[in-house]
């Protein structure tokens, strides 16, 4: 069975992996599948039917994301999905599950009675709560109070959290809007990395690194 150490992603070169990230983001990561091949084959066969039910499930949803592909935005869950599981030591298959669907009130016409119907009421208010408001964005307010929601959730529900912004770390960069990247970066100093170093000790350097990496982008710009 793959180790934790074994989970390249903590290892990996950030500029590399920033310029290869750029390279699939409008067609789709092949290396995400990769990843979701290996978790599966690392949960028992009583886990592998409701991961695969998952998977099925969303990768079959028609989901709205603004300049990416059906094909393109899927790879951000399946990447969040894979990380969950490794770094969770596959304790649980409730991880990559939220991980895989973690976005699905933001990007599709699928509402909370549908989840929870099919998935319980815990993953679907877990989802609810990782839903931002995106007209309060950049509200502090509004941000601490979201924060402070997740915090008082299960642990997956954290976990998600950095995994997701973790992701997106890696194509900040795309992003032409200076202050919006700064205050992006803040965002995850304030919030995610202290997070990580609670829940998610094994990404914590990783984070750092990376927020590190991106800030050096901008001054140099």
């Amino acid at each position: 069975m793959l180790k934790i150490g074994d989970f390249s992603i903590l290892n990996t070169d950030i500029e590399n992996e920033s310029i290869r990230r750029k390279r699939v983001f409008k067609t789709g990561d092949p290396m995400a599948t990769n990843f979701w091949k290996l978790t599966l084959k690392s949960f028992g066969n009583s886990n592998k039917e409701i991961l695969n039910e998952t998977y099925n499930f969303s990768i079959n949803i028609d989901t709205n994301h603004k300049g990416l592909s059906k094909t393109a935005y899927f790879s951000h869950p399946l990447r969040v999905a894979s990380y969950a599981a490794f770094l969770t030591g596959f304790k649980s298959p409730s991880f990559p599950i939220l991980g895989l669907i973690h976005n699905i009130f933001e990007v599709s016409d699928i509402d909370y009675e549908n989840i929870k119907k099919k998935f319980g009421s815990s993953i679907a208010e877990q989802i609810r709560i990782l839903t931002v408001d995106r007209n309060k964005d950049w509200d502090s307010s509004y941000k601490k109070k979201y924060y402070e929601t997740i915090c008082s959730q299960p642990v997956s529900c954290r976990i998600i959290k950095i995994l997701d912004k973790f992701d997106n770390l890696f194509i900040l960069n795309l992003n032409p809007n200076e202050e919006i990247k700064k205050k992006y970066l803040l965002e995850v100093e304030k919030y995610i990395i202290p997070m990580a170093k609670k829940d998610l000790t094994s990404l914590h350097k990783k984070l750092k690194e990376i927020v590190d990496f991106q800030k050096k982008k901008i001054k140099t710009k």
